[in-house]
């Protein structure tokens, strides 16, 4: 099981990921506490970074409360909500003081009765609802507001902004996984997009594949998403510095977005798994400006063996 919590600060262009993969059949939690500033273009290129791979998990620890030897305490304060994110790391450079608060319940990607691209998926037998590897046989992302502050080598900065976090369960191999992009953009007060994209930017660096998931959060309510199309119109390699996104909710309202990348970092997420991740500034087809993270995930086996097949 995954917890995955990424929050910014828009005004600094700073971003930071606190994530988990829980292994309880081993009794081990792999770590990732890591802060990014600028373009970095190798995983050193960052502010910080605590990354812990076989750490004991505490027989005690529950996904509603568990603190880690690395200094990270996670507290479900109203599950499946609001949490408290604290962390304090072992040479005490870097402190975190985060609340979450949820602002939609979380959005399940295998429940046809919430998602539409998996109810049809299901009516019409083309594959697993989810549509991935079986790490994601179960994944919910929910959009919430971070708020607090992290004092990082002395110096404080703050958080008040919408971002999105998300939690995976099911066998997740280490040698191989599938390919994709998991992206949103939020506006005040709260309003939020997200969504999950095939991509294989060997054949095709521009287009996204296949839209798998996602959803409209608009006034607290949450609409999925039934149809879009994604399009990487600037790399560095494998970095995303300029995208644009289409898509349309169950309501049939459309929304579109094209934004630039305040930061890039590639963030090694799990071993044999590396995450392009951005921090974007992007203008909504209303005119209004939003903020959010892009992060694509591609396995090593694909990125050294040019000529696999697209999508196994």
């Amino acid at each position: 099981e995954t917890n995955f919590f990424g929050f910014y600060n828009s005004k600094e262009k700073l971003t930071v990921g606190v994530y988990q993969i829980f292994r309880k059949q081993l009794n081990i939690v792999l770590s990732n506490v890591w802060v990014a500033k600028g373009f970095g273009k190798d995983p050193s290129e960052c502010l910080f970074n605590d990354f812990r791979v076989h750490m004991p998990l505490p027989k005690d620890a529950t996904l509603g409360d568990y603190s880690l030897a690395n200094g990270l305490h996670v507290k479900a304060l109203n599950p499946p909500m609001d949490y408290d994110i604290q962390y304090t790391s072992e040479d005490g450079e870097c402190v975190l003081d985060v609340q979450y608060e949820g602002l939609m319940p979380p959005y399940d990607i295998a429940d046809p009765n919430m998602d539409p691209i998996t109810a049809k998926r299901t009516q019409d037998h083309l594959a697993k609802a989810q549509g991935f590897g079986t790490a994601y046989n179960g994944h919910l992302d929910q959009s919430g507001r971070y708020t607090g502050k992290m004092i990082l080598r002395g110096k404080e900065y703050e958080f008040n902004e919408i971002s999105t976090m998300d939690h995976s369960w099911g066998p997740r191999p280490e040698f191989e996984s599938d390919n994709m992009t998991w992206g949103h953009v939020h506006a005040e007060p709260d309003f939020a997009i997200h969504t999950i994209f095939q991509i294989d930017p060997i054949k095709d660096p521009v287009n996204y594949g296949e839209l798998a998931h996602g959803y409209v959060m608009e006034g607290g309510e949450c609409y999925g998403l039934v149809d879009g199309k994604g399009r990487c119109i600037k790399r560095e390699g494998y970095q995303q510095k300029e995208i644009e996104v289409e898509v349309v909710d169950i309501r049939q309202k459309t929304y579109s977005y094209k934004g630039r990348a305040l930061t890039s970092y590639p963030w090694l997420a799990w071993p044999s798994v590396c995450g392009y991740q951005s921090l974007n500034e992007v203008t909504l087809n209303d005119g209004r400006k939003a903020y959010g993270e892009c992060q694509d995930f591609l396995s090593m086996p694909y990125m050294t063996r040019p000529d696999r097949p697209a999508y196994g």
